[in-house]
């Protein structure tokens, strides 16, 4: 009972960063509902979408995640599967969380906004920038440091 609780959960979630998503920057994604047999990311761009926004925005392999409660040790385990997933198939991680009563949060690395800083790795935080999805939004409209 506690597994469909939880999927449940997850989808809410992932269907509501889509919606989200698609008020700030106009692009639709879906929910990568294969990724449950195969493993892998949440979310991807509807193919019937184009342009430069969408262009950077596919290149991140974004995990969504939902949480009553968020503490730094469940943030670094969930990047950790977002690094994971994103490395095996060539994509930017991104970990988009939201705690209950809470905002987005958007994980990424700091390659996203400066691409001479130091690259992210699976093991720490320590090269990640965390944004609000209106901050995050702004990064792929203005088109990061790539």
């Amino acid at each position: 009972m506690a597994g469909n609780h939880s999927r449940r959960k997850g989808s809410g979630a992932e269907l509501e960063l889509v919606r989200l998503i698609h008020e700030q920057l106009g692009v639709r994604l879906e929910r990568r509902l294969r990724q449950y047999q195969s493993g892998g990311w949440d979310l991807e761009v509807h193919p019937d979408e184009s342009g430069p926004v969408v262009d950077r925005l596919a290149r991140y392999a974004i995990e969504v995640k939902r949480a009553a409660a968020v503490s730094p040790a469940i943030v670094a385990g969930w990047w950790r599967q977002a690094w994971a997933q994103a490395a095996a198939v060539y994509r930017v991680p991104c970990l988009a969380y939201r705690p209950d009563r809470q905002g987005w949060s958007f994980v990424v690395p700091l390659q996203e906004l400066h691409r001479h800083m130091p690259a992210a790795g699976a093991d720490s935080l320590d090269y990640t920038c965390t944004l609000t999805l209106r901050g995050w939004a702004a990064l792929l409209r203005e088109g990061g440091a790539v």
